[in-house]
């Protein structure tokens, strides 16, 4: 069991879960219906193409994650799990999770393709290993479970609603990225990975951090103006924004080493960022 969360990447996995399902509580109706709908079988099939994909990922980069301190103990390249074995798992989680999204909603289906497409074709094997703002155009497939999530609930996915969540999970994965690769630059550098501390530097790379982090938390400040939002906007999303504004301060006039509380309140902020506008839903109806 050990391995298997080790190769499918539990911890991604799990925010990818998160995302899908915050779309598609809000996307349905009303929340008298959740319980009526086909949600098991959407989760099912979201962790079948999001394990499947994370699977993919290390067959295809499995040579250079032996040259880094943090993946050379991944099971493909212990050995643990072979090269053969690993491409076929996740062929079938993939199949298995596509299969299930169609049964759910064949438009779920679609994006949850054409988020694998992104992110096993030109992310790993072009925009990751040969461009430093690679991150930006890989964040459109990371923002995929919001829109798989609220196309399985709801047939109206061009929405404001839809947008706001899409906008909030697409900007939050650069800081966050970002942060991780000023951290394990030396490892991204041995790996061949051009990421952006290492093409321009770590002020270049807190320099679109920031950009991007304003950006984020603006979009959350601004929600009320996108979707109907009640009192959890002044005393959740406010104080989360500021508190995430606060830390990355500190962040930016610290060493590397204390990168840990940004990283917490950015990825925390996140979560609720994407569920206050579900519980407020639940309130209001």
């Amino acid at each position: 069991m050990s391995i298997f969360l080790h190769l499918i990447k539990v911890r991604m996995v799990i925010f990818v879960l998160f995302g899908g399902l915050a779309g598609y509580i809000y996307g349905l109706p009303s929340p008298s219906t959740l319980g009526q709908g086909p949600w098991a079988i959407f989760l099912l099939g979201l962790f079948g193409i999001s394990s499947g994909s994370f699977i993919l990922n290390q067959v295809q980069e499995v040579k250079r994650d032996r040259l880094m301190d943090r993946t050379r103990l991944r099971p493909l390249v212990t050995g643990q799990v072979s090269l053969r074995m690993g491409l076929i798992l996740s062929i079938l989680a993939m199949l298995m999770g596509l299969i299930l999204l169609y049964i759910v909603a064949p438009i779920s289906s679609l994006i949850g393709a054409l988020s694998i497409a992104l992110y096993n074709g030109p992310y790993t094997l072009y925009w990751k290993r040969r461009w430093a703002y690679g991150a930006i155009p890989g964040a459109l497939p990371g923002a995929g479970p919001v829109l798989i999530g609220f196309s399985a609930a709801n047939s109206n996915l061009f929405c404001r609603e839809s947008l706001y969540m899409f906008l909030i999970l697409f900007l939050w994965q650069m800081p966050h990225f970002w942060a991780i690769a000023i951290r394990y630059a030396k490892d991204y550098r041995e790996g061949g990975f051009p990421v952006l501390p290492v093409a321009k530097g770590k002020d270049v790379t807190l320099m679109n951090m920031t950009i991007y982090l304003t950006a984020y938390l603006g979009i959350a400040l601004a929600s009320p103006l996108l979707i109907p939002l009640s009192w959890m906007w002044g005393i959740l999303v406010v104080p989360m924004a500021l508190k995430v504004s606060y830390e990355f301060y500190k962040y930016t006039k610290s060493t590397d080493s204390q990168w840990v509380p940004f990283f917490g309140w950015i990825n925390g902020s996140l979560l609720l960022f994407l569920f206050v506008p579900v519980m407020n839903k639940w309130f209001l109806i």
